[in-house]
């Protein structure tokens, strides 16, 4: 066999600068071990947001991203406008946010105490319940429960100031990385949260669900809410990954990061 030809300098020097570096090893990165550690003694576990592009957000007017794609708020990733994902748990919560800087006045980590501003019985408080404004103008306190509420033509559901919200950290198996990260249902699509529980409730443990980015539209504007829908059975693959990461959120304090709102909400004790 004959032998390969010496190469010239040229090309060596052209394989220099455009071969990539090799990756760097875990255990080089300087205190990444130890960090880890003290995450799980300290029992916190931060995840990123997995968000719905909107017309007003920065990943719009900054970024370019096309409003109705899901995005990571971690790592910046766009899925397009529908995910996989396997639900490993739900958060109930309340939170109420100062309007202009986004801080958290008032929160509770169980939808029943709050702390804060004004704080108390969360079934008690004024803050927590909707209101429809019809047409004339005037305002129907409508409780907390909207389940079966529909509006007219003319009229239109008011949140209240205190956001419940439904938060279910999941494990996201679109896109190039499965990592864990929370999808949030508040607001005016709240329902659609509640919808999800049920059929968590009800469904086989073992499921991977989709969610769409469907594009709602009324006289205030446009804007995507997430729906949800029964996809798969989980392989025995992803239920290897998620299991461990299933068994640590249990006992762990979680914190969701909600950057597209200037939010960081959190389940702390």
């Amino acid at each position: 066999m004959p032998e390969k030809a010496p190469k010239n300098e040229l090309v060596q020097r052209a394989e220099e600068i455009l071969n990539p570096p090799e990756l760097i090893k875990e255990d080089q990165v300087f205190g990444l071990e130890k960090f880890r550690e003290d995450m799980k003694e300290d029992n916190r576990m931060i995840l990123p947001f997995l968000k719905i592009v909107q017309s007003m957000s920065e990943d719009f007017t900054r970024d370019q991203v096309m409003p109705g794609n899901f995005r990571n708020s971690l790592t910046g990733e766009v899925y397009g406008k529908e995910v996989e994902i396997f639900p490993m748990g739900l958060l109930h919560w309340r939170r109420r946010f100062d309007k202009d800087s986004r801080l958290v006045l008032c929160a509770s980590n169980d939808a029943r105490n709050g702390v804060g501003d004004p704080g108390g019985l969360c079934r008690e408080c004024p803050l927590s319940v909707w209101y429809i404004e019809r047409a004339n103008g005037e305002l129907d306190n409508i409780g907390r429960n909207i389940r079966n509420v529909r509006t007219k033509k003319d009229e239109n559901l008011i949140a209240p100031v205190c956001s419940e919200q439904f938060v279910f950290p999941t494990m996201i198996l679109s896109g190039k990385w499965k990592i864990p990260g929370a999808l949030v249902f508040h607001k005016t699509y709240l329902n659609e949260g509640l919808r999800f529980y049920y059929m968590l409730e009800y469904s086989p443990k073992d499921f991977v669900y989709k969610v769409q980015s469907v594009q709602t539209t009324n006289e205030k504007g446009t804007w995507y809410v997430p729906q949800v829908s029964r996809l798969r059975k989980l392989t025995s693959e992803e239920a290897n990954e998620i299991i461990p990461l299933q068994e640590r959120l249990k006992t762990s304090i979680v914190e969701v990061v909600v950057e597209e709102e200037g939010e960081s909400v959190d389940n702390a004790k």
